[in-house]
């Protein structure tokens, strides 16, 4: 099992992240990492962090842990792992709506981040296409 959180704020950035996705109750995720009890997220701004678990309760008010049979769950987090420092994929951000390619193996959202996690460990959940997926949507799929 691979341990997903899923959250909002009350930003700004947040806000128009859920209305831009229908009104979502999520705006943004993270793949839990119980090793070394952090959050691989990717922020804007910052690309892809580990943040320590405790941080990140305290950013986000509202949450949600969800666990997510993967045949292989240490894949997954070591394609997460291997991918911090890689900056932030705006473009991909701004077509989520428009369902744009989001497989720049450059750059990461937070929820891209945590689908190509997942079909790394051999759980693809999503299109095969590739196409944005936001927070909300990744939630859906459970």
């Amino acid at each position: 099992m691979l341990t997903a959180f899923f959250s909002r704020r009350t930003s700004i950035p947040s806000f128009i992240a859920r209305f831009f996705t229908g009104g979502a109750r999520w705006s943004h995720c993270g793949i839990y990492d119980p090793e070394r009890n952090t959050v691989i997220e990717a922020l804007m701004f910052r690309g892809v962090v580990e943040t320590p678990f405790a941080e990140w309760l305290m950013r986000y008010p509202s949450l949600e842990g969800v666990q997510i049979a993967c045949p292989n769950p240490d894949f997954a987090l070591n394609f997460a792992r291997a991918q911090l420092g890689k900056g932030y994929d705006y473009l991909a951000v701004i077509g989520v709506p428009w369902r744009t390619a989001w497989d720049n193996p450059a750059r990461w959202y937070c929820s891209e981040l945590l689908e190509a996690s997942l079909a790394a460990g051999g759980r693809l959940r999503w299109r095969l296409d590739k196409r944005g997926i936001s927070p909300m949507e990744s939630w859906m799929v459970l």
